[in-house]
């Protein structure tokens, strides 16, 4: 059994190597003798014998499986960097003035976006937001007495309102702004 093993690799030794550094690109011919070597060790912890297309694919696997661990390898070197190489604060402090225009900008899109509502009948108002609020389609039916159908008809006729009002919907707390409104239109 010893002289076939011995054999086979003698046999496919060198086509062995060949294939792994033919296929895989970056591949030195250091790393492509080791796969095979790996590739023959597994085989001959077979029982039974195998051919050329096992030990090609047992080989292609190898191969596959090293630049996995390569990659993981690089990955967690970099996520792994000390913090002093990858920290300038002078880089990545926000801009203050930057900060500043966009708190106001936030502020005068929630404006906009207050008065559209309060322009709103009632009945889509109220829908609305108890929409933004987080209610489901089935609650906004059961709070406001109405089918799911008209639910829907509500909160789409809402935010064709918002869109011909404020144009293009800025992302804001939509909750909050909800809570904020409902507020308002109490007092």
């Amino acid at each position: 059994m010893a002289d076939e093993f011995e054999a086979f690799c003698r046999r496919y030794r060198k086509a062995l190597i060949r294939h792994v550094k033919n296929a895989f690109d970056g591949f030195t011919i250091e790393d492509a003798e080791e796969i095979a070597q790996e590739a023959f060790l597994n085989v001959s912890r077979k029982d039974t014998a195998v051919g050329w297309a096992y030990l090609a694919q047992t080989a292609r696997n190898l191969a596959k499986n090293r630049i996995r661990d390569n990659q993981t390898l690089k990955y967690d070197h970099r996520k792994n960097t000390p913090l002093e190489d990858d920290f300038h604060p002078r880089d990545k402090a926000p801009n203050a003035e930057a900060t500043l225009i966009q708190t106001q900008q936030a502020a005068l899109n929630a404006q906009r976006i207050r008065e559209a509502i309060a322009t709103m009948s009632e009945r889509v108002r109220q829908a609305f937001l108890l929409r933004y609020r987080g209610e489901s389609l089935k609650t906004i039916q059961a709070k406001l007495c109405i089918t799911e159908d008209a639910a829907k008809s509500r909160l789409s006729e809402a935010r064709a309102h918002l869109k011909k009002t404020v144009g293009e919907l800025p992302d804001v707390d939509w909750p909050t702004l909800a809570n904020e409104v409902d507020d308002d239109h109490e007092k």
